[in-house]
């Protein structure tokens, strides 16, 4: 076996025992012969024109092998995220915030490659930056982008009426709330290895959640078509939105193409946390209308959004928390507005919950509110305006089934004693403190209707009855793979065991999307049950001509033929042989989309 199917081997590797026995391929413990360090130099200004950038010295010293500025980029030199292309790769003449790159390194060891972003001469003249989304929403503020305005979307979700809704009510609670930007702090940076096959297809590997979508990019940024750039993704330590993005795959894939060798770039911690998206902060004025017993009978949300200087997702996720800032609660008068701004603060896109986290804060601290305002029970007041099956969101969505979030409250609460809650001490010694609190929240599964939300799922069962599962799904600690494989596993009958997954590799697995949005289980899932259909009927079919029994009698369950609960003298491995001699298929690929309402419009 060559170096190179040794390294694809361990990139590959399934399973959660290697991880809990630190036994994993994570990027960093992936290498190649002759393989070169990469780095990118940073802005040393948040806000600055660039007068002049001087590479000459650094290309000459001993040890350095390429030194890469924008204009040694073959194609479009941005990232490309959601249809927005205005973050260069490498910056051209301003620099935007603290995590803009301006010159890529490769180099023969850590040595060279620190010593070359040394020597890079890059002379500023600093800018005055905007760093308040409030004060830059003002007219004639100062702007981040000189043909730009500061505020990039305005989102506004109307339902009812609003200002009947706050005549009706009996008291008004208003409030400001402030969310602050969260740093994903996943225990692995972002990295990324690139190097030429011997075919001239350009393979990276990387720490990602959307390989095939990181296909793309580098391709465009290459100038080369998809077809001659690989992407394959080892374990990830950990994404949490962070990683949805591309990061450093592309300077990689630029480097390893410039210099004809294997290129590995990992950020360093103070790197990851200076340059990747952040969770948007956001400030929330929350206006509540509500009746004596407790009815809420308006709400009016105005949310502001620092995106940083660059779109990514903030469109997207601004958008999303305005759609759920109601709440899981049933108001008939809502207007939830949000406005997505730019800023030269760090720029900031998905992360967990993507906006729900920030406005769920919002809601729920109003809620605590009307409870203490009225003198009523927080868990009641939740229950009183709770949503459920059959009743309609602002966004037009009628909800199928909603019966979990009052279940869940009450059972909470029942498991909790709360309502003897004010009868336990509360300081029972020196530094411990009891408290109890309550808090709910709302969240859709998918990418919504702006997205194409799809996915591709392969199957192939050999001739002892184990299964081959190719999926492009990422899988960043949560356990997607081994839930697919389950899947698989009891669509066709077999033992768990008898199941191998294929990781994401762009040449060899199906566009699954970015594992995001809690989708890949429902997307994904989905993807493999109709993949399976195939395979499965030429199993049954060959089991009913074997056996003689009708077809809609026997099922297949933990690798062994069944009529209704009988097991019979056949096992999967024995009919997969003989369908093989019966040119029955036993491979399958499935194709999943989201079905969301097709009569309502995007909040956006």
């Amino acid at each position: 076996m060559s170096e190179l199917e040794i390294v694809r081997n361990k990139a590959s590797a399934f399973g959660s025992l290697d991880v809990v026995k630190g036994k994993a391929y994570y990027l960093k413990d992936l290498s190649f012969p002759g393989m070169l360090v990469g780095r990118l130099l940073y802005t040393a200004y948040p806000c600055a024109k660039i007068l002049r950038i001087d590479v000459d010295i650094a290309r000459s010293l001993p040890g350095v092998v390429a030194v890469l500025t924008h204009h040694d980029i073959p194609g479009e030199n941005s990232y490309f995220y959601g249809g927005n292309s205005d973050q260069p790769l490498l910056a051209v003449d301003r620099v935007y915030y603290q995590g803009d790159a301006l010159v890529a390194v490769a180099a023969e060891n850590d040595e060279a490659a620190n010593a070359a972003l040394a020597a890079v001469i890059v002379e500023y003249q600093p800018l005055v930056g905007v760093f308040d989304p409030v004060a830059a929403m003002q007219p004639g503020s100062p702007r981040v982008w000189q043909h730009r305005d500061n505020i990039f979307d305005h989102t506004c979700v109307e339902d009812g009426n609003v200002e009947n809704g706050f005549k009706e009510a009996d008291i008004i609670i208003e409030n400001t709330y402030h969310t602050q930007l969260v740093e994903q702090a996943f225990l692995e940076p972002e990295g990324a290895l690139a190097l030429t096959d011997l075919d001239g297809t350009l393979i990276v590997y990387a720490s990602a959640q959307a390989p095939h979508r990181d296909r793309m990019q580098i391709a465009r940024a290459l100038a080369l078509p998809e077809s001659k750039v690989r992407v394959i993704v080892p374990r990830i330590g950990g994404a949490f939105g962070g990683k949805d993005e591309a990061h450093v795959q592309i300077h990689a894939a630029l480097l390893a193409h410039a210099t004809g060798r294997p290129v590995r770039l990992v950020r360093t911690r103070e790197e990851s946390i200076l340059t990747h998206v952040k969770r948007h902060p956001v400030q929330i004025k929350y206006k509540t209308g509500v009746k004596q017993d407790g009815r809420i009978t308006a709400v009016h949300v105005l949310a502001i959004g620092d995106t940083g200087p660059y779109v990514n997702a903030g469109q997207e996720v601004m958008g999303f928390l305005a759609s759920m800032a109601a709440g899981p609660y049933r108001i008939a008068n809502v207007r939830l507005e949000s406005y997505t701004v730019f800023t030269n603060n760090p720029i900031c896109g998905a992360m967990r919950g993507f906006g729900v986290p920030q406005v769920a804060y919002a809601y729920e601290r109003q809620m605590d509110e009307i409870a203490h305002r009225l003198s009523l029970d927080p868990v009641k007041i939740r229950l009183l305006n709770g949503l459920e099956t059959g009743d309609r969101l602002p966004t037009g969505v009628t909800l199928k089934e909603a019966g979990g979030m009052k279940a869940g409250l009450r059972e909470a609460a029942e498991l909790a004693d709360w309502e003897n809650r004010n009868s336990v001490e509360r300081q029972p010694a020196p530094n411990l403190r009891r408290g109890w609190g309550v808090a709910t929240s709302l969240f859709s599964i998918g990418l919504g209707k702006v997205w194409p939300d799809h996915a591709g799922a392969g199957l192939e069962m050999t001739l002892d009855g184990s299964v081959i599962l190719r999926t492009g799904a990422t899988d960043s600690g949560q356990g997607t793979h081994t839930v697919l494989a389950q899947i698989a596993a009891e669509a066709l009958g077999v033992e768990l065991s008898s199941v191998r997954v294929i990781t994401p590799d762009t040449d060899k697995t199906l566009d699954a999307g970015s594992s995001v949005a809690t989708r890949q289980i429902v997307v994904s899932g989905n993807a493999f049950l109709q993949a399976a259909k195939p395979i499965h009927k030429s199993l049954l079919l060959t089991a009913a001509e074997e056996t003689g029994l009708p077809e809609e009698k026997l099922s297949l369950r933990r690798g062994f033929l069944y009529c209704d609960d009988e097991p019979l003298n056949l096992t999967v491995s024995d009919l997969a042989k003989k369908a093989w001699f019966k040119d029955r298929p036993l491979h399958g690929e499935g194709f999943y989309a989201m079905e969301y309402p097709k009569d309502v419009e995007h909040v956006q």
